[in-house]
């Protein structure tokens, strides 16, 4: 399987109830269940965050294509209904440029989960029809009386957009770096805040992709407890997880096939505040498994919007 996993992977939807105002999406199957209005209205949904699973990037993607015919749009959405393999929602999406659009939408999914098709009312004339259409009478009453706040969504968008650059993430689960070479990242849960976001990055070399951190963000990595076998990280570009690897102490006796970061010259206090993310350990051409990403793309156009290129 591909290191970099896209938000497009299937999911199927359960709702489970945390309190009277806040419920969560929980993303698995229930292929042909019919549910009464009662027991799937939904008060409220975030949407996501930095580290949303692979299933709401699906359905952000979905969203934002049917809005903006701009499949890496931001969305926030909020879930306020669902019947059989409907889920209807009212979504705001905006696009790099700019362009927003904030509407009530039916997400139809397929008996394994799978988005089908998304279903906006007209506009004008068209939009009063094509909502009592569309959506049950539950859902149409909070539709007309505008109970979604956009402008809360287009501030959460706001939020995610300034913070979704180039990032490092640590692994907030039970997993060894040997096993990181054949876990489908999109599975993994991580830790909220990243160990190394753009803030912590005066520059970034491409060529050799050397990374000089803050003062701040160097003694971090440095106080960092690396036993011989690593600690996994994965590294993203906003909700994208690119590739993963490990932090490494050179002196450890284990190899490593996958891809490291050496944290011992933050242990020593190097002047330099580099660090320098390496194929292998020791690192070796012959060694290394798996495909090179460091140079993805969304990296490189990540790095470069916000000046940290070398």
């Amino acid at each position: 399987m591909p290191s970099a996993i896209r938000c497009n992977q299937a999911f199927t939807a359960i709702f489970i109830l945390v309190s009277a105002a806040v419920a969560i999406l929980v993303l698995t199957a229930c292929a042909g269940s019919v549910s009464t209005p009662e027991a799937t209205a939904i008060a409220s949904l975030p949407s996501v965050s930095a580290t949303m699973d692979p299933e709401q990037c699906e359905l952000e993607s979905a969203l934002a294509g049917a809005m903006l015919e701009d499949a890496d749009a931001l969305c926030e959405w909020d879930v306020w209904g669902q019947a059989e393999q409907a889920l209807y929602v009212w979504a705001v999406c905006e696009s790099a440029s700019g362009t927003a659009m904030s509407a009530p939408a039916v997400v139809r999914l397929d008996v394994d989960g799978h988005v089908t098709a998304v279903s906006l009312p007209g506009n004008g004339a068209n939009y009063g029809p094509d909502v009592r259409r569309l959506f049950p009478r539950y859902v149409r009453k909070r539709i007309f009386a505008h109970e979604y706040d956009a402008r809360a969504a287009m501030e959460r968008i706001a939020e995610r957009r300034g913070g979704g650059g180039f990032a490092i993430y640590l692994v907030d689960q039970a997993i060894t770096a040997q096993e990181m070479l054949q876990a489908d990242l999109g599975e993994l849960r991580l830790e909220e805040a990243p160990i190394i976001s753009l803030d912590d990055i005066v520059a970034y070399d491409p060529a050799t992709h050397e990374i000089q951190l803050t003062d701040s963000a160097y003694g971090k990595i440095g106080g960092l407890a690396v036993p011989v076998q690593g600690v996994p990280f994965v590294v993203c570009v906003g909700r994208e997880r690119i590739y993963g690897g490990a932090f490494w102490a050179s002196y450890s006796s284990l190899s490593y096939e996958g891809i490291v970061i050496d944290t011992l010259p933050a242990m020593t206090d190097d002047p330099d505040r580099t660090l320098r993310i390496e194929l292998g350990y020791p690192e070796s051409l012959e060694l290394f498994v798996g495909e090179d990403l460091r140079s993805h793309p969304r990296i490189v156009e990540s790095l470069a919007a916000a000046n940290r290129l070398r």
